[in-house]
Formats: C-alpha cells, structure tokens, sequence
C-alpha cells in the first residue's frame, strides 16, 4: 500500500493536471479512508503541502477530491499546526476563489483559534486577521459564519480585542458594513457576541452601538426589525448594556412607534419584536417599565382580550416571561381589571389549537412559579389568578391534560408541577373526582418526557408538608409508592393460559 501511495504522491508532484491526477487523488482518498495506516504514517507519505501546491494551481475538476483529502489529512494534526506549519498557504486558502477551499481553511483556522497557541499565532499575523474579516461579507454564508467564529475566539483574549478594536481593524470593519444591510448587521452581531464575551469593555463598544442604535430611524422595516432583535440581545447582557437604550433614546422611540400602531400600517411589522425587546427590559426591570412606558402593559394585555392571532403567542409568552419574578407579578396584575385576564386566558386556553394551547399552558407555569416565596401578597396574588381561569380552573385544566397532545400534555404538567406547591391545590386535586387517580394511572402516558413530567408533580405532592393535612393515609400511601417504583415503573400481570383443545 506504501508504495502505491508513494506513485500517487509522484503523479501529483510531477503532473500539472489530467485524467491519472484525478485518478490519485481518489485513490489517496481511498487510502485514507480504509485507515490501514495510522496517522502518522499517512502524513509522512502525503504531505499537506502537496495538495495546497494543488489547490493553487486551481483546477476545478480536481477541487473537491483535492480539498476532501487535505481535510481529512489536517484533521489528524494538532489543530494549531495550519497556522505554525502552512501559515502562508492557510493565508492563500482563505482567499481562494473556491467557497470549498476557502472553507476548509477557515475551519482549519478556527480549529487553531480555539487553542491558546493558535490564536496568538493568529494575533501575531495582521494580514490573516485583515483576510478573515474580509470573510465576514462572504456571499456564502458558511465562509461568513466560520469566519465571524474566528474573530469572536480572537476577541476572547486581550490581545485580540485590542487588535480587534484599534483604528486599523475598525476602518476594516466599517469598510465591511459599507457592502450590503445584510454585511452590515452580520458585523453588528458579532460585535453583540464580541461584547457578550468582554463585558468589561463597554466603552469600547459603544461607538457601533451607537451606530446600531441609529439604524432604528431607517425608512426600511426590515433593517428596523433587525435592529430591534440585536438590541434586545444586547440588553441582555448586563447592566451597562441595558441602559443604552434607553441613553440613546431607542426606548421612547419604540415606545412612540408601539402608541401610534392603529395609525400606522407599517409599524405593525415591528410590533411582536418590540413586545419583545420591551418584555425582556421588563424582565429586568418592571418597576421602571410601568413608570417610563405605562402603555406597554396595558398594549399586550389588549392583544389577548382582542385576540390578535399575529400578536396573541408573542404577548403570552411576554406576559409569561414577565411574571415569572415575584415583582414582576406584583407589576402586571396590580389591579383587579388586569387580573380578570386571566379568564380571557382561560376560555382561550380551552379553545386554541395545539401550539398556542402551549404558549398559554407556558405562559401559566411562570405565573404560578412561586420561586420558593413565602411572601403572603404574592401567594395570595397567585391563589387569585388561579380562581379566576374558570369557575372550577382545576377541572378545566384537567379536560385540557386528557387531550391527545404530546406537547400540549407536558406543558401541562409543567403546570401542576407548580401549582401543586400550593395547599389549596393539593385540596382542589382530592376534590376533583377522578384527578388523583388519573395522576396515578401509569398507562395514561407512553411518551419518556411526559412520563417524567407526570412523576415529577407526584413527587412534589408527595413531599409536600401539606400533603398529610389534605389526603387520608391510604392516598398519601399510594403517592409515596409511586415515587419509589419511578418514573417508568410496569406492574407485572399473572397472565393464566387456557389450553382451549382440551
């Protein structure tokens, strides 16, 4: 096999192109690929740098033969090893003009970046840090990503932000944002990934968030739209981030294009990604929502009464998202008319199809979340959101988790799993006929999560200090036999065989 390898290898180092180079490099791939010879050895007989010396020379019909082999050549490396052996030929790589070879050297470069030695080796070499930016206006969109990978490894060490963020590289990248709307948020991203990763450098950032934030005021929905979503990423990531925005002036005007939607077709585009950037400012800080920006709550609080179908999943989920906190509770359902909501929900609830059956039953778990409180005002709060589903809320919750709903079933234990921390719960569930011991019925469910969620709740109940002052002995029993057999316990039947030709 050495030897077969070793005429190959000839062909290829003496052939410019032609019907017996293809031949070879199938065959070394072959090779390759029956591992008869281990790394080291297959290495030693094809050297890398044969094949870049092919890929140069550009032939488009031996491209892909030629890069699948190189690949799986490199691979057997030390990933640093792109950089410290073939640094100049991984710089001819990502500037070739094929996407494939192009996009095996950035991954080999990404490879090295995610090693200590590797990315100061790619520190220490401008031009490759000048040739992978380049990358991130790519039309291919596997060049671009890879690329925006390399630069966010190099951001995570010191060096590599402050070669990232001098004048040199920031005209590279403003350059960059000039190509196309689609470049430029590609940029805002990564420096939205860059800062997520050096928290401590906001000044630095600030100036393209300054130019991110100035995007809003674009004439084009969809660049708004984009805006929003990278800005509600951003506020996110910690405290100095969050008040951007609100410097910047982003938040009122938001607010404003939210207030004036009924007069404005074309701001309705942007409604779901402004409840979302607002519910996640309100997730934070719901207190200074209400203050600053009152309407918001009462505006998606009106997208469920109204049932919006293009707002309704995206106002739950925010309403859900928002209450989960204690505060945040307290916030949206401060007075009576807010909570009457919750029967809205409720009717909604029974209706819906599957997916937003999810979103409601969701939506419902964090609002019951108590997060371990022993705050009488928001027990009472929950208690009283509870009651207001429906007349009997445990019984309609219950004719919605017999559905034929995998996922609609899961939500619905994700539920109970929190309401059955509550006492009235527990007593609700034992004066319901037929609840506890649907609950208890193994063969109510054949799906592995559901099976899971269903014994979760019942462990819960039965380690409840509540549980004994609302269930006799004999249920108490049972529950605490549930939780020892498992979750995926199978009773075991006596069959009787009946010999019917007797």
């Amino acid at each position: 096999m050495e030897a077969k390898i070793a005429q190959h290898v000839q062909i290829l180092s003496s052939s410019t192109s032609g019907e017996n180079v293809l031949k070879s490099l199938q065959d070394l791939n072959i090779f390759v690929d029956s591992r008869n010879l281990n790394s080291e050895q297959l290495l030693m007989l094809i050297p890398p740098s044969l094949l870049f010396r092919r890929l140069a020379l550009n032939h488009t019909s031996e491209i892909g033969y030629c890069t699948s082999l190189l690949k799986k050549l490199l691979n057997y490396m030390k990933p640093e090893m792109i950089i410290t052996e073939y640094e100049v030929e991984a710089m001819q790589g990502v500037n070739h003009p094929s996407v494939e070879v192009r996009e095996l050297c950035l991954h080999q470069v990404e490879r090295s970046a995610q090693t200590n030695s590797g990315v100061l080796k790619i520190i220490q070499n401008l031009d490759l840090v000048n040739f992978i930016i380049r990358n991130l206006g790519h039309s291919h969109m596997g060049c671009a990503t890879v690329a925006s990978n390399i630069v966010l490894c190099v951001s995570r060490h010191g060096d590599g932000l402050a070669l990232l963020l001098d004048s040199h590289h920031h005209a590279e990248f403003l350059e960059l944002m000039r190509k196309s709307h689609t470049v430029c948020f590609r940029v805002y991203e990564l420096f939205v990934k860059m800062f997520e990763a050096n928290q401590n450098a906001y000044e630095q950032f600030k100036p393209i968030f300054t130019n991110l934030a100035d995007e809003i005021n674009s004439d084009d929905v969809l660049i708004q739209m984009n805006c929003i979503e990278l800005l509600t990423d951003l506020v996110n990531i910690n405290e100095a981030a969050y008040r951007f925005p609100e410097e910047a002036g982003v938040n009122q005007k938001l607010y404003s294009i939210l207030m004036s939607v009924e007069s404005n077709p074309l701001a309705a585009l942007l409604v779901p990604a402004i409840i979302k950037f607002f519910g996640f400012l309100s997730i934070t800080n719901p207190v200074f929502i209400l203050d600053k920006y009152p309407q918001f709550y009462e505006f998606i609080f009106n997208c469920i009464t109204s049932n919006d179908p293009s707002l309704l999943a995206v106002a739950v989920d925010t309403i859900g998202a928002i209450g989960l906190s204690n505060e945040g509770l307290a916030v949206l359902f401060q007075n009576e008319s807010r909570r009457n909501i919750m029967l809205v929900i409720g009717r909604c609830l029974q209706v819906a199809d599957e997916q937003m059956k999810v979103h409601f039953l969701d939506c419902l778990a964090s609002l019951f979340a108590s997060g371990d409180t022993s705050d009488k005002n928001t027990l009472d709060l929950i208690h009283s959101l509870y009651q207001k589903l429906d007349a009997n809320p445990l019984q309609m919750l219950f004719q919605v988790l017999k559905q034929p709903f995998n996922s609609v079933r899961k939500s619905c234990f994700k539920t109970f799993y929190n309401l059955v921390s509550y006492q009235w719960m527990l007593a609700d569930i034992n004066n319901i006929p037929g609840f506890f011991e649907y609950l208890l019925d193994r063969r109510t469910e054949n799906e592995k999560e559901c099976q899971e969620l269903k014994y979760e709740v019942i462990k819960k109940m039965s380690l409840s200090p509540a549980v004994s002052n609302v269930f006799d002995k004999p249920s108490v029993l049972k529950l605490k036999q549930f939780v020892r057999d498992g979750a995926f316990y199978v009773g075991s039947e006596v069959s009787v065989s009946v010999d019917e030709t007797q």
